[in-house]
């Protein structure tokens, strides 16, 4: 009712649409990196905490030059500022510190 179309296999169906979304992360992939971080740094968008403890080291290494080694503003940079998810991002500091990784 509304025209929107719902593709079950895009590449299949609709490879014109593939071939512009190829286009489109190849334009995005171009970008210079100091402007992808001023986007990130000006546009505060919060992340899901994963649930998993490997993915939220990585999301924690991955945020730590652009906020810093302090646990509450990690800790905000996921949302509303949790306790339990602060002392878990200081355990992980922790011991990236004790792997000699920080």
């Amino acid at each position: 009712k509304r025209g929107l179309t719902r593709w079950l296999r895009p590449e299949y169906q609709n490879p014109e649409a593939a071939k512009n979304e190829e286009a489109h992360q190849a334009t995005l992939d171009g970008l210079d990196v100091n402007v992808a971080k001023l986007v990130r740094v000006s546009s505060p968008t919060t992340e899901p905490w994963p649930a998993k403890l490997p993915e939220q080291v990585t999301l924690v290494k991955k945020l730590i030059p652009q906020l810093g080694t302090d646990p509450a503003t990690l800790s905000a940079a996921f949302g509303k500022a949790n306790k339990k998810r602060q002392e878990q991002i200081e355990g992980i500091l922790e011991t990236l510190r004790g792997l000699g990784l920080l």
